[in-house]
């Protein structure tokens, strides 16, 4: 998974808006401790840390899309789920005092908006590594791990842009047409082959003490 590099931090972390993304997508990164650090003041001393959201070990839940099946709302709330991904469908699940106003989707038992919440997770992701690298550093078959398929017919890739290509021969045309649908802004558009942070991730199991 790619995401553009945004988020800068000046010495040990304390925010700045000195500089702004595009500044940061001018600097090369400077590789050192582990860390990621952009541009040296004038001592030579680092000067900016860009701080990528998650970092190695960290847990990851997943969102998929789902629906209420069943709820009862007697003694204790509980829902049951089900996933559209694989039509499979969730053991009761304890309602989260959020949703103690007893939401609509529930109450109609309706698809759950922007996705399952995290008590009904049934995957989880950790982070195995992080890395910065220009967006048109992209591979062939990294292209491929980012969920680029190939044409129902074999000949080629599928092809995300406004106008259809015959014959896609490369993964990499048709993210470059997903990346550019989700950034719009210029400044960091395929084109303009900003820095972003690449994860890598592995299947784990539920985690520990997870609450749910």
């Amino acid at each position: 998974t790619r995401r553009v590099v945004k988020s800068v931090f000046k010495g040990e972390g304390q925010p700045t808006s000195t500089h702004t993304l595009i500044d940061i997508q001018k600097w090369e990164p400077l590789f050192e401790y582990q860390e990621f650090w952009w541009n040296r003041n004038a001592t030579g001393e680092h000067e900016y840390k860009a701080k990528p959201l998650y970092s190695v070990g960290d847990i990851l839940w997943v969102r998929e899309s789902g629906r209420i099946i069943n709820h009862n709302w007697d003694s204790f709330p509980t829902v049951e789920v089900l996933y559209l991904a694989d039509e499979s469908k969730s053991k009761p699940i304890n309602v989260p005092p959020r949703f103690f106003n007893y939401p609509r989707w529930i109450k109609k038992q309706q698809g759950i908006p922007n996705g399952i919440f995290k008590e009904a997770c049934r995957t989880w992701l950790k982070v195995t590594n992080v890395r910065a690298e220009r967006i048109q550093a992209i591979s062939w078959n990294d292209a491929i791990v980012e969920g680029i398929d190939r044409e129902l017919d074999g000949t080629g890739w599928m092809y995300y842009g406004p106008e259809r290509i015959e014959g896609n021969g490369d993964p990499r045309v048709a993210f470059k047409q997903i990346w550019d649908s989700i950034y719009t802004d210029d400044a960091v558009s395929f084109y303009a082959n900003p820095w972003v942070w690449v994860y890598r991730y592995e299947l784990c199991d539920r985690p520990e003490g997870w609450n749910a």
